[in-house]
């Protein structure tokens, strides 16, 4: 697995694991390894590594979140590097006021750009970027059916500012099995404009599986869970 950010020796690990992407049951190459650690002073840190894995149109993408001791992001690093794109991303959250800042270098033609947005979100906003982990730490900081505002990132707009509103309807506790073991998990459907996406969330509030509205699904192949983080859980208060 790959880091923005390198771990510090004074991290502790909590959990970590790995999701394969499929299409009708083949996987279509995309992996997404995640690590989640705690940091000095109560902080968080979430790692991602997305790679298609295609030698032919290779993508990778890597995040490094940072969340407060309540678990709200502070702030997020990203970059993308494409076949002929990368892109050096950098989110800071301060009180309703978002600032995203982007660095977008075309390789093709030489040529760097940077943009800038400020945006104003709602005190009860949610906030995601573009991963199933990412999407799961959303959904496990509230067990009930809610509505609400969220900001995310537009891969497929050089990861601009996407908005609007997502309803969260959450489904009755179920078995699956996960690496050949028994778990129990509530599902999460996850909906906004014309997409919609429903996690399986185990005891803990990590997501261990999710499936797509347009049939893209992943599967947990590695997970690894060292400690609970206080207040994370998937059962209806």
């Amino acid at each position: 697995m790959r880091f923005l950010m390198r771990e510090m020796e004074y991290e502790k690990p909590i959990a970590s694991g790995r999701f394969r992407y499929e299409r009708e049951g083949k996987p279509t190459g995309l992996v997404e390894a995640w690590r989640f650690t705690r940091a000095l002073e109560g902080f968080y840190f979430l790692r991602v590594d997305m790679d298609t894995h295609n030698p032919f149109n290779q993508e990778i993408c890597l995040y490094h979140l940072l969340l407060n001791p309540a678990m709200n992001i502070e702030r997020l690093k990203f970059r993308y590097f494409g076949s002929r794109i990368e892109i050096e991303g950098d989110l800071q959250f301060t009180n309703h006021i978002v600032t995203l800042n982007r660095v977008i270098i075309d390789k093709l033609k030489n040529t760097k750009k940077r943009q800038v947005e400020e945006i104003s979100v709602e005190s009860d906003a949610v906030f995601w970027f573009p991963s199933i982990v990412g999407l799961g730490l959303v959904a496990s900081k509230d067990s009930k059916d809610s509505r609400r505002s969220f900001l995310s990132l537009d891969k497929d707009s050089y990861f601009a500012s996407l908005r609007g509103t997502a309803r969260f309807i959450w489904g009755e506790e179920e078995d699956t099995v996960v690496m050949r073991q028994n778990v129990a998990v509530r599902p999460c459907s996850i909906s906004w404009d014309t997409d919609t996406v429903r996690l399986w969330l185990d005891d803990f509030g990590w997501p261990i599986g999710a499936s797509f509205a347009d049939g893209l699904s992943a599967t947990e192949i590695a997970y690894l869970r060292y400690e609970q983080v206080k207040d994370r859980k998937t059962r209806p208060a």
